[in-house]
């Protein structure tokens, strides 16, 4: 029981580890305009959520669809001309 517990935990320690993050990249694009841009398509998204759910905040309060408005989320971004890179 104590050795399962034991295997599972390295498991879980060697996973998160191994983790690589996600981050948004733009070729000539500085630190302040991906904030504008994510604050724009913040809001976008949570109002595509207020539009299609009827519900203020879809997504942020839990109370709406978070895949929709991530989606569209990234959508937005994407639109902007940013791109989703995987890091170490």
């Amino acid at each position: 029981m104590l050795r399962a517990f034991l295997v599972a935990a390295a498991a879980a320690i060697g996973l998160a580890a191994c983790e690589s993050r996600t981050s948004w990249v733009k070729e000539s694009a500085d630190a302040g305009q991906l904030r504008y841009d994510q604050q724009e398509c913040s809001r976008a998204a949570s109002d595509y959520g207020f539009v299609d759910r009827g519900d203020y905040g879809a997504g942020r309060t839990g109370t709406g669809s978070t895949s929709m408005t991530s989606g569209e989320y990234r959508r937005c971004m994407e639109s902007r001309g940013w791109r989703r890179e995987r890091t170490p």
